[in-house]
């Protein structure tokens, strides 16, 4: 279905106003038409332009400000305190309306109609937000006795041929006193009506934009915050970079609704904002965190008693922890934990509140939104669970959300995994928040939604409870199914850390046959994405972005899991800022092995979307590497003095056992007693 619009005719009682009311999906804003004299709601004018703007996701009500009687009396088209009682009797209506009462509105106003609804914002009743107004050849001069009470952004548009229209527009510019965000833009060729060919579409972009003056202020807060250090301002070339490349690789470029992009990179800044930069966001997080580890490093008390010296070795130097007896096992300790939490409703009811929170500000559907919100804390393999019977109702558009939330998380359950490598568990943790907003933005950019959804609201969801039977079984489950995971990581990570030392020995030998050793996989890599590596943020030396660089190549080819590891290895290298971006690159499952487990998960869920997820998963895993580019480019522009963190997994006691010591002590004792007894 291409018209996602539903548009019917309401009264608006009780003064009978006929109206038409259009919404289209996930609309979260709508924009009320006051009519000028001699129009109603059927102005063709005015429903060309209504028809862009719910294209473009905004809801609006055309309506007759005056019932067929009252427009025979001559006096009334011109009573601007009349037509502006109807008008605040219309926004009363939206706001009291079950479908739209959460909506935020705006005014475009007409000829008379734009007086109208200024003169309607002075006197709106307080609970009721008006956000802003649009006039198109305008009298706003007729509200100018209370203009100095109007503070919200106003966009005045004025035909040039109109030149009495345009001094009427001067005059009340100047009297809106108190007004900061105000503009008269002259339409270059229009006359008073707009009749002329392009003129409308002027209007229309313009009355688009009005609604992106909030989007403005992030933009310059960066702007101002890097003002003493210039530097960190070069992930805005990098936001820029990714967002042109995202709007280029579009399924239908021109059927991107702006609304759940703008609002989706707007979320994934606020919530960088709350962690990275507000002291108490930062605080809580850091607590969150540190509870997290605390609560993870309870695996160890099992993995000590089942697996012996195998998780926690003698103290002698050289000797670790084995990695798939000590760090990996922390994944059926959380298998059990969220199992047994879904069984008790917990899971359900965090999610379906955070699920509201993005549907509520970007307009995604229900599913596209619990899914999100779900990947935080289980990841792509349980997240879709919770969506299941659903999935293969699913529009193009959302299953192609659903897997690039997906590609742009991780699991809870590695979430320790990747602390022990070296990673950060406040970075970690924000990335994780970030991503899901961010995910959907990317998505939507990348395949624009043009079908009508079953699950328009949280509230049409039934989130299934946990079919066990009581607590004891819910952990006995999630653990058992938590193990199947283990092997999968335990085979993975064997196989493609052979292949990869594999293909670099190939290509190490054909480097020194062609006189150039020192080739490898990593230094490929290295080069080929040092590009990426710079555009994020990366700019303490090109030594240091060709090492993230590699990391990211490994990450995309081979298996995050290696790259995470290898990040741990080379910290000692790494600046506290590349270390953070790096970190900030590589939180996801984006890479081709993922995308191949993602096709068997959703396949083996909802078999019948096998052809279709086929076909988006490429397109899919594009969207989740740049959902964490732009995480990488949003912190390194936000974080000014970032921290370095520490690998715990192979780091050895200072006071351990070393056994070459005590060997060559040894041997020096048994050399000096042969002399003796020579």
């Amino acid at each position: 279905m291409e018209d996602t619009e539903d548009v019917r005719e309401i009264t608006i009682e009780p003064e009978g106003l006929s109206a038409l009311l259009g919404i289209p999906l996930g609309a979260r804003s709508i924009v009320i038409f006051a009519h000028g004299s001699g129009s109603g709601r059927l102005s063709p004018r005015n429903n060309y332009v209504a028809a862009e703007l719910r294209r473009a996701g905004m809801a609006t009500l055309l309506l007759d400000l005056l019932r067929p009687e009252e427009e025979a009396i001559r006096q009334n088209v011109f009573d601007i305190p009349l037509l502006a009682s109807r008008l605040n009797r219309a926004s009363e209506w939206v706001h009291s309306n079950v479908e739209t009462e959460t909506f935020t509105q705006g005014y475009f106003g007409a000829s008379t109609g734009a007086g109208a609804a200024l003169m309607a914002v002075a006197s709106a009743n307080p609970e009721i937000k008006i956000k802003a107004v649009v006039s198109r050849g305008g009298r706003p001069d007729l509200a100018i006795p209370v203009l100095d009470k109007v503070t919200i952004p106003i966009l005045m548009l004025v035909g040039s041929l109109d030149e009495p229209v345009i001094g009427m527009n001067q005059r009340a510019m100047e009297a809106l006193v108190n007004c900061k965000e105000k503009e008269l833009i002259i339409v270059e060729g229009a006359t008073h009506l707009f009749e002329e060919a392009g003129t409308l579409d002027n209007v229309v972009q313009h009355a688009k934009l009005c609604n992106l003056f909030g989007f403005l202020i992030p933009l310059s807060y960066m702007i101002w915050d890097c003002r003493n250090t210039p530097h960190r301002l070069s992930g805005l070339v990098g936001l820029t970079f990714f967002i042109i490349i995202l709007c280029l690789c579009s399924h239908k470029p021109s059927k991107i609704k702006w609304r759940p992009v703008l609002w989706g990179f707007l979320l994934q800044f606020i919530f960088g904002i709350i962690v990275l930069r507000w002291d108490w966001g930062t605080n809580k997080f850091s607590e969150i965190a540190n509870l997290i580890i605390s609560i993870l490093d309870f695996t160890f008390h099992g993995t000590d008693f089942v697996y012996g010296f195998l998780s926690s070795p003698p103290n002698i130097c050289g000797m670790h922890p084995v990695l798939a007896f000590k760090i990996l096992q922390v994944i059926i300790y959380v298998g059990a934990l969220v199992s047994v939490l879904y069984f008790y409703g917990i899971i359900q009811a965090v999610l379906k509140r955070l699920a509201w929170l993005m549907q509520f500000t970007m307009g995604t559907t229900a599913t596209e939104s619990l899914n999100a919100c779900g990947c935080v804390f289980l990841g792509n393999a349980e997240s879709p669970l919770l969506i299941r019977p659903y999935i293969e109702k699913m529009t193009n558009s959302e299953l192609h959300a659903l897997i690039t939330t997906g590609f742009s998380c991780i699991a809870g359950a590695v979430f320790a995994v990747f602390i022990s490598f070296g990673a950060c568990p406040r970075y970690l943790l924000s990335a994780a928040v970030m991503g899901a907003p961010g995910s959907l933005a990317c998505s939507k950019l990348l395949y624009p939604e043009t079908e009508e959804s079953i699950t328009k609201g949280v509230d049409d969801l039934d989130l299934p409870p946990s079919e066990k039977k009581n607590a004891m079984e819910s952990i006995s489950a999630g653990s058992t199914e938590a193990i199947h995971l283990v092997n999968c990581l335990v085979a993975s990570m064997i196989t493609f850390i052979s292949l990869t030392a594999l293909i670099s020995g190939i290509i190490e030998y054909a480097g020194s046959l062609l006189g150039y050793p020192g080739w490898s996989l990593e230094l490929l890599f290295g080069y080929a994405l040092f590009p990426i590596a710079y555009l994020i943020g990366v700019t303490d030396g090109m030594d240091q972005a060709l090492l993230v660089g590699r990391l990211l190549g490994i990450k995309i080819a081979v298996s995050d899991f290696l790259s995470f590891k290898q990040l741990g290895e080379i910290l000692h290298l790494l600046t506290p800022r590349t270390a953070m971006i790096a970190t900030y690159s590589l939180c996801s499952f984006s890479n081709l092995i993922s995308a191949g487990a993602q096709m068997a998960i959703l396949g083996g869920i909802a078999p019948k979307t096998k052809p279709i997820i086929s076909k988006l998963i490429m397109s899919a895993l594009l969207g989740g590497n740049i959902t964490c580019f732009i995480s990488a480019c949003i912190a390194g522009i936000l974080i000014e003095d970032p921290i370095l963190c520490q690998k715990t997994y192979g780091i050895q006691s200072e006071n351990c056992f070393d056994i070459n010591l005590h060997q060559k002590f040894m041997e020096e004792i048994i050399s000096q007693r042969n002399i003796t007894l020579n």
